[in-house]
């Protein structure tokens, strides 16, 4: 159900999606990835009041879905009041405390400490950003340093603009990317598919015991002879019984067991020549 729901996503298919999904969560009530799912739908349809409602119980159950909390901050900060921004930077910092050196949760934290004029966070913020800075481009660096120059300034409201311009160029940075990819995922990647089953047990794969005592013993065959064969294959000539082994080169076919069948050159063309031999190995 989980995986149909996910097929559902697409603008226009809302409905069933919803359907599928609440099946899903009635079958499996912990898995935090189906709530995840569930407030993802809810967003695209815009219902934020459900999204937020889902994304909780997809956080309270795994308090490690990076994409469940952002997209719960990101909700949660479209209501636009003092007491959602203060709990939009909580749930930057529980980010972070998952990945303290994501760059994209840094920009985040230090984005919405800004906003709210939290000068203490912004600045440590900014601190730990431009720990990372070193062999950064040099417009970037650029933007960073006017960010800290905004921050320290007397009203640390105005660094958030800063902050979005420094966000813009940082793109260009791989590790940035490698932040950004692990709490929000592009356009159209939202939704991961299950991999593993939610309520069946998922079945274990091992290689088999090496058969250290197996061997082969090579034997002679009757129609392979030196420079005769220019292919060979072994060829079952029935439901039962073992293969027998067919040699070719371009005058003639040998069968396992002494018969030869010539082709249309003939044996005794004087000049090889290739053919094709109609035959019913069986």
């Amino acid at each position: 159900m989980g995986q149909l729901g996910i097929a559902g996503l697409a603008p226009g298919k809302f409905y069933s999606a919803a359907e599928r999904l609440e099946k899903a969560r009635a079958l499996a009530p912990d898995n935090d990835q189906i709530y995840y799912l569930i407030g993802l739908l809810e967003s695209n349809r815009g219902r934020p009041a459900e999204a937020i409602t889902a994304l909780k119980k997809a956080v309270e159950l795994n308090p490690k879905n990076l994409r469940g909390i952002y997209l719960l901050a990101t909700e949660v900060e479209r209501q636009q009041n003092e007491t959602n921004e203060a709990e939009v930077q909580r749930l930057i910092r529980q980010i972070l405390s998952v990945q303290p050196d994501n760059l994209a949760a840094l920009l985040e934290l230090a984005r919405i400490a800004a906003k709210r004029g939290d000068a203490e966070t912004l600045h440590s913020t900014i601190a730990q950003i431009a720990a990372q800075s070193p062999g950064w481009p040099p417009e970037v660096q650029q933007q960073l340093s006017q960010l800290q120059t905004a921050a320290a300034g007397p009203d640390p409201r105005s660094a958030a603009t800063r902050v979005t311009f420094l966000r813009n160029v940082l793109v260009r940075v791989p590790k940035y990317r490698q932040g950004l990819a692990a709490i929000k995922p592009p356009p159209g990647d939202e939704a991961i598919p299950f991999t593993s089953f939610l309520k069946l047990e998922s079945p274990t794969f091992a290689p088999a015991v090496a058969d250290t005592g197996l061997s082969f013993a090579p034997q002679p065959r009757a129609n392979i002879k030196n420079g005769q064969g220019d292919w060979a294959a072994a060829i079952f000539t029935g439901s039962e019984g073992a293969p027998v082994v067919v040699v070719a080169n371009s005058r003639e076919v040998s069968v396992d067991g002494g018969k030869t069948f010539p082709f249309p050159g003939g044996a005794a063309a004087t000049v090889p020549a290739a053919g094709i031999l109609a035959m019913d190995f069986n």
